[in-house]
This record gives structure tokens, sequence and C-alpha cells, in this order.
């Protein structure tokens, strides 16, 4: 039965649906890799009486029920690792997977560099698009994992592909260079090893954290400095964090706030450009928001978000003030007013100052990563340049 089981024409079609049209190459991959072939099962997640909890799905990959197809071929991230508190590896959302393979842009025969191998789908997805799966290199920082993916590869005919258990920070230096280097996981910083690895006219993909998202930023080599990056952000992304030395690099690390009330203590309406759209649930996903969010992080490391909103939070005084569907609202664990109105302030300061600059998207923005112990010659005026201290590299993002 396995054999008599090939990819859907409805999962493509559930694909485009939300990303638009797809190049006939990533077409063709999405629709030559079996994804249910690189599952043994996945977590669900379930709600019972409020508490959220994952409930692990199994199915039987040779003799699969239509139901678990219609999972399995649907437009879904699913959780395939849970270490009991939190998940710690997945397949990723097929439209965001096919939106990175377009971007990569992988001509036959480039030689290819993975950093979080996962199930080995997207590896496999990246050795139809190459043409040579030899030349696809995959680096998995949890054992078990990298030995399910490298088995799942070698049953589906990409036996050629490198799967390395290791710590994605350090590359594949064997395989290098590289044309292409990707990664599956949102990474606090780029890895100077990474850099070192990329061929000189080569590019990454590499999904950089800024605040609470993912932005996919394609990154080349400096033309004036062989140790630096520049880049632009090319999409939104959201990814489970990279594991090893670059586990703990968040520049953005808000101290939880204890005792915040269920109520807030006032709800004030949006900027008229911050409206929430009447299908969105959540101000963090609606594009709208995309714009300023991103400038929020450039500008503020205490951040917040939670499942009613994000905005800004004051750690001293136990305040935060957030977007929420319902407008923007200040708690206090305190009760006291006069925090959560400086707070307010702030956001709507920032929000003009974001207008004031046009209200750019962050595709608008540039991007340099150099050495800590360097700095980029400024090329913008005070108000349009931003640096994040990162692990290993400086940020400079500027508005031209």
């Amino acid at each position: 039965m396995n054999n008599r089981i090939s990819v859907p024409n409805s999962y493509v079609d559930s694909i485009t649906s939300d990303l638009g049209s797809l190049s006939e190459p990533v077409r063709n991959a999405l629709l030559s890799v079996r994804r249910h072939r690189f599952l043994y099962g996945w977590f669900r997640l379930e709600f019972d009486d409020l508490q959220a909890d994952y409930r692990y799905i199994d199915f039987d990959r040779n003799a699969p029920s239509q139901e678990d197809l219609s999972v399995i071929y649907s437009n879904q991230a699913l959780v395939t690792v849970h270490d009991g508190t939190f998940p710690t590896s997945s397949t990723s959302q097929p439209s965001l997977v096919a939106r990175m393979l377009q971007l990569l842009d992988v001509d036959p025969g480039m030689r290819v560099l993975e950093i979080g191998t996962g199930t080995g789908y997207n590896a496999a997805l990246l050795a139809e698009l190459n043409g040579e799966a030899s030349r696809i290199f995959t680096i998995e920082y949890q054992q078990p994992v990298a030995e399910k993916a490298q088995r799942f590869l070698l049953e589906e005919g990409y036996g050629d592909v490198h799967v390395v258990h290791g710590d994605g920070f350090q590359g594949i230096k064997d395989g290098a260079p590289f044309d292409r280097i990707v990664a599956t996981v949102g990474c606090s910083d780029i890895s100077p090893r990474w850099l070192e690895q990329l061929a000189p006219d080569g590019s990454m993909l590499i999904p950089l954290q800024h605040g609470f998202t993912d932005p996919l930023v394609r990154l080349t080599h400096d033309p004036e400095d062989p140790q630096s990056a520049v880049g632009k952000i090319m999409d939104r992304s959201g990814f489970m964090k990279i594991r090893g030395s670059l586990e703990w690099g968040n520049p953005w690390q808000t101290d939880g706030i204890q005792g915040l009330p269920n109520d807030p203590e006032w709800c004030r309406p949006f900027p008229g450009d911050l409206a929430m759209p009447e299908t969105c649930e959540h101000p963090f996903y609606a594009l709208n928001h995309w714009g300023f969010r991103f400038y929020l992080a450039l500008c503020s490391r205490e951040l917040w978000y939670d499942n009613s909103g994000y905005g800004l939070a004051d750690p001293e005084s136990k305040t935060i003030v957030i977007f929420t569907k319902e407008g923007i609202k200040g708690y206090s664990a305190t009760h006291n007013a006069e925090p959560a109105e400086h707070l307010y302030e702030r956001l709507l300061a920032l929000h003009q100052a974001w207008v004031d600059l046009g209200c750019p998207s962050p595709s608008d923005y540039s991007l340099q990563l150099s050495p800590k112990n360097q700095l980029g010659a400024s090329t913008s005026g005070p108000m349009r340049e931003w640096h994040i201290e990162r692990p290993c590299f400086l940020e400079t993002i500027r508005l031209p």
C-alpha cells in the first residue's frame, strides 16, 4: 500500500491558496516528496478545562488512514518531538517551507547546508531541487531526531544526503563552501562558522529573531568586509528556537511579571492605522501590525507577548501595556495607574515616531552583521539607525 500513496494535488493547492503561485521546480519538489513518510506520528495541542496539553497521535506510515493523510497534507505545522514541557522539533508549515524554498533559489548542482534537520522532509525537498542528494548537508542538534531523519531519507531514496548530529553553530566544515545556507530554526544570531563556510557569491536565509518573531533574512558577504554580512528582510516566519551554542542569546529577555490581574486598568482605542481586522483573533498576527511590531523591537528590549496581545513591559513597576483584539489595555500588578500611563504614553510616542518615518515595513530596512569589536560606519540619521548586540555579531539596522 505504501508504494501506491503519492502526494495529493490538493496539498499544493492548500499551500498556494495561502502563498500564491509557486515556481515549477518548487511545485514539482512538493509533489515528489511524500510528507507522510517522514513521520511516525505527531503531537496535537488539546485543551481540557482551559489546560493546554499535547497528545501524541500515532499512525501507520505504511497504511495511513485517510484521516491521517488529510492532516499531514494540510497546510499546518506538526509537532514531532515534545520533551514533556515544550515542543522541541516539528515539521514546518508547508506554505512557509515553500516560501523559503523559493527565496533560497536553489539551482541544480549547488552545495546546500541546512541548520536543523527535523524530520528530514526539507532536506529531501532540497535534494529534489538540487538534483544531487550528495550535495545536501544537514545538521541536527538532537541525536534521536537526526537518526530518524537519516532513516527516513534512506527509505525514500535520499540516502546520499549528509546528515550530521551536532551543534548547528559549527556548520559542516567538510562540506564547505556552500552556495546556500538555510536555517529552519529561529536564530538569536548567525554563527561566524556559517559565514566562513559560505561561498563568496553564496547567500544565507536565516529566521533571525527580532522581538517575538523570526523574520526571514537573506544575507550575503559584505563586499567591504569578509567577516561581516549584509542583507534584507524577505518575509515573516515563526520557528522553534535553535538549540546549542546560540540557544540563550535572545536580546529581548523581558522578565516575567507575577500578579497581573485578569481585568485591565483601562482599555483605549487603537491608532487608526492599527485597527484590528475582524478576521484576526490576535494583533500579533495582523498584517497591519507587522511593521510596527518590528519597529517596537528595534526601540525597546522590554517587550511583552501573551495569549491576548503584545506591547511593552516595565518589570520594575510590574506594568504592561499591550495591543489586544479589543484595544490597547493597561495592566498593573500593583493597581497603580501612573506607571501604566507612562508606558502608554511611551507606546504612543513610538507609534508616532514610526508614522513620522513613513510607517516602514521590515523589508524597507537594510541589515549589517559585524563582529562585535567593529561598528559599521553610520550612513543614516540617528533616528534611522539602530544597533542590536547579539551573541556573536553586532547588528546595525538602517532605513535609507
